[in-house]
């Protein structure tokens, strides 16, 4: 009898051995899960408070008779935090205007109603990422039914994957004209040139004059490129008038100079 008590006492002291153990062995494993809950809170916490970018450029959208489903919002984002901007699909941007807010989900090719970079520029460390310090230029792409000439945008906001956002108001871009090349040619015209500006919009009134003299086989190459033959003209320091597509002139003396 003793012996069996004393088997019976050992069994006994046993399973509180093992209850034990299975109990503190839950308790350090739900520690573990809240020391990782923690640290991940804190890494979080710490990309959001280090993630700060602007809208540095005032937002302009482009318009085009020709290509009415490829105008653009064009603006610039700066980093101005700590932390490396990369998240880009979860990166959105939301477009307004009278009709309401429509969102606009990365896209690597800029399609319709989507966001994309345009241009990395003061890429310093990663390529492709926004580092600290760096500037991005950010196009979108708007379609001419939810934003006709009539309703065009007027509000923009990016919003991070993190939940840091930044959002400016919209004006209609304007165009300008920077220069031609070459500058010079025959008196008898017909030198073609090539004349680089931002947001030339096609169709409608494009045009380009030499002295008041209008240019030939005028082409709209991109929102920063025209193409067009020289009229003929008289010997000297010309001037250059751009008219663009959808009416405002720009002038730029002396641009062009005829010699015999």
């Amino acid at each position: 009898m003793a012996a069996a008590e004393i088997i019976g006492a050992a069994v006994g002291v046993l399973l509180l051995i093992i209850v034990a153990y299975v109990l503190v062995g839950n308790v350090l494993n739900s520690a573990d899960v809240v020391i990782n809950a923690q640290k991940d809170m804190t890494l979080l916490t710490q990309a959001r408070t280090g993630t700060v970018f602007t809208i540095s450029s005032d937002p302009c959208y482009t318009t085009s008779a020709v290509l009415p489903d490829n105008n653009k919002i064009v603006y610039t984002i700066s980093n101005n935090g700590t932390e490396i901007i990369s998240d880009y699909n979860q990166t959105d941007v939301f477009v307004k205007n009278s009709g309401g807010h429509y969102l606009f989900p990365y896209n690597v090719l800029g399609n319709t109603n989507t966001w994309k970079i345009a241009n990395y520029t003061k890429v310093l460390i990663h390529p492709m990422e926004l580092d600290p310090g760096e500037t991005f230029v950010i196009t979108a792409t708007l379609d001419s039914i939810t934003f006709p000439p009539t309703d065009p945008p007027n509000w923009i906001q990016m919003t991070t994957g993190n939940g840091v956002s930044a959002s400016k108001g919209v004006g209609k871009c304007t165009f300008s004209f920077i220069s031609i090349s070459p500058t010079y040619g025959q008196t008898t015209g017909n030198t073609a040139v090539t004349i680089t500006g931002t947001n030339f919009v096609a169709g409608g009134s494009l045009g380009v004059k030499i002295d008041g003299v209008s240019a030939t086989d005028v082409t709209w190459n991109s929102v920063t490129s025209l193409s067009a033959t020289t009229p003929p003209g008289t010997e000297g320091a010309k001037n250059v008038e751009v008219i663009n597509g959808d009416g405002p002139t720009v002038t730029k003396i002396g641009a062009y100079t005829y010699y015999p």
